[in-house]
């Protein structure tokens, strides 16, 4: 029997939806789980403001608890992990915030982290989570470039490279792996 993994892309736009759909193509391996991207179909556009977080949470729970029975794992697929509590506590499967998830797997790669925010006004929900999960002494800093969700990442290199971490305090392995990523995005 093929496990699956449902990724949740908790905004309505499917064209988010189709894009970490073909980022996932690298993830689906012969004999490896199936891999299924969702758009839920009651989320906002995008998802860049407080509101729009808690206005997914619910509907976050009725898709996990509508596809418990076929799915193995789920992915919430914002950086700011809306309703990955009450998600954990609808069912026993492993559930993954894509936020939490770069963190910790950034502090394998270094002793700090950083994050490249979409926008200015993500930085707070950012620094809660982070306070939350207790990585606060290992974060670097966060910075934003100024677009918002489902905007052209190409063309804009510039404001990535702006946001890097370049200051004194920063050494190189402060670098952030949404940095890396970024920049990965940028060259496809």
């Amino acid at each position: 029997m093929t496990q699956r993994i449902v990724v949740i892309n908790p905004n309505s736009n499917q064209t988010v939806t189709g894009t970490i759909d073909r980022a996932c193509d690298r993830l689906r391996l012969a004999g490896g789980p199936d891999i299924e991207c969702v758009t839920l179909p009651e989320g906002p556009r995008g998802i860049e403001t407080q509101e729009h977080v808690e206005s997914v949470v619910l509907p976050l729970q009725r898709t996990i608890r509508a596809r418990d029975n076929d799915a193995d794992a789920f992915v919430i697929a914002c950086f700011s992990d809306p309703g990955i509590h009450l998600a954990r506590e609808t069912t026993r499967k492993p559930v993954f915030g894509i936020a939490e998830s770069a963190y910790l797997t950034a502090l394998t790669r270094g002793e700090r982290f950083g994050v490249i925010s979409i926008l200015a006004t993500s930085i707070p929900r950012h620094l809660r989570q982070i306070r939350q999960l207790g990585l606060l002494d290992r974060f670097a800093g966060d910075r934003a470039i100024g677009l918002g969700v489902g905007e052209e990442l190409r063309g804009h290199a510039q404001n990535v490279d702006q946001a890097s971490f370049r200051s004194e305090e920063h050494t190189s392995e402060l670098q952030s792996l949404a940095y890396l990523v970024c920049r990965l995005l940028l060259e496809k």
